[in-house]
């Protein structure tokens, strides 16, 4: 997996040696308002530096121009998301609504993950889901003196939490941070 030294030396001149890396790198698709060439940097519709901020470059693997009205990746600048999941974020695009509903399978996958998550943090299915709808509806904390959510791997898997709470709520969720406090 990429270091940040990596990212943070993509698209400039080297100064010592940095071997190998992999990177993940953000794309998305856009439709060419007019020909686009390998390489160029564009803003988030595909539009010129001249009318806009750029936010990445047209596909730098493409053999030949994307003539207006096709389709091609937008590469976007590393270190430029704002998140990253396989599904990323970033304050040019807006968020991608789902499209259709998911599978009954897909819930009930979702729905086991929160009961081991919440299990992990001595916590039932309903308590953990109780408490991240509170959250989300008034950014009101839940209390709990036992401090069992701080054990484990409450934390660092917030992240997937909030992913499988919104397959299992069908709602998109804005606030992602922890709902769970102590009073002392």
């Amino acid at each position: 997996m990429a270091d940040d030294k990596t990212l943070k030396t993509m698209g400039t001149i080297h100064s010592e040696v940095m071997g190998r890396d992999a990177v993940h790198i953000a794309v998305v698709q856009i439709v060419a308002p007019r020909v686009l060439y390998s390489g160029a940097h564009v803003g988030p519709s595909g539009e010129s530096a001249y009318t806009t901020i750029t936010v990445g470059i047209v596909d730098p693997y493409l053999t030949e121009p994307v003539q207006p009205g096709g389709k091609c990746w937008l590469f976007l600048y590393p270190g430029s998301i704002t998140s990253l999941r396989h599904e990323w974020t970033h304050p040019a695009f807006g968020a991608e609504e789902r499209k259709g509903p998911l599978s009954e399978d897909a819930i009930s996958q979702s729905k086991r993950w929160i009961e081991d998550y919440a299990l992990a943090s001595d916590k039932t299915y309903n308590a953990m889901m109780r408490a991240a709808k509170l959250w989300q509806e008034s950014e009101d904390y839940t209390y709990d003196n036992t401090e069992a959510y701080k054990e484990g791997s409450y934390y660092e898997k917030l992240e997937e939490f909030w992913h499988h709470y919104e397959i299992v709520t069908g709602t998109r969720v804005d606030s992602k941070n922890s709902f769970f406090t102590c009073s002392c």
